[in-house]
């Protein structure tokens, strides 16, 4: 059962709830993370992609990119129980900034958001195909409405065995559609 305060659905998608990682992070890391867990399921993808990108960005510029024991068992069983490629990157760039002083290595980071980036762009394209299949979907539905028995010729064009019209000639079969409306 679906409980939109306590246990959204697209938190509780996983063997664990979101929350149960989160809640051992930072608040711009644990953002981060929460951003790219629930964004497979929350209808955003790419906007929830490009929140966590600037909580990450966030985190590095305020060099409180998460530091915690990666060799910690539990810690480290609850990240891989996810699933998420894009987390274990995440978390692993937060893992090698462990062992330096300072920010994260611009290795490391460079390598985690071009995955992120890489995701946010196929999720925008995934995004505007959906969208595309909508809009066409919409203007056959129209064409259905305006033209019933006749949507089968405009994907073709108009042939005279269609609309017979002495009065175009030979010049019909070039036309590809014309719509004359009362």
């Amino acid at each position: 059962m679906d409980d939109p305060v306590n246990h959204p659905a697209h938190y509780t998608q996983y063997p664990h709830e979101v929350i149960e990682l989160t809640e051992q992070l930072n608040f711009c890391m644990g953002n981060a993370v929460k951003y790219i867990l629930r964004a497979p399921f929350k209808g955003h993808e790419a906007e929830d992609l490009k929140k966590a990108k600037w909580y990450v960005e966030r985190a590095r510029q305020s060099e409180c990119f998460e530091v915690f024991d990666d060799e910690e068992a539990a810690f480290c069983e609850l990240v891989l129980s996810f699933g998420s490629d894009l987390l274990n990157a995440l978390i692993a760039a937060a893992a090698d900034a462990t062992a330096l002083t300072g920010p994260l290595h611009p290795e490391s980071y460079g390598a985690f958001i071009a995955k992120l980036d890489l995701a946010i762009a196929k999720a925008e394209r995934e995004a505007l195909e959906a969208e595309k299949a909508e809009l066409e979907a919409e203007i056959l539905k129209l064409k259905q409405e305006l033209f019933p028995g006749r949507i089968q010729h405009f994907s073709r064009g108009i042939s005279r065995s269609a609309f017979p019209a002495p009065e175009f000639g030979d010049r019909l079969d070039d036309i590809k559609f014309t719509c004359f409306v009362r």
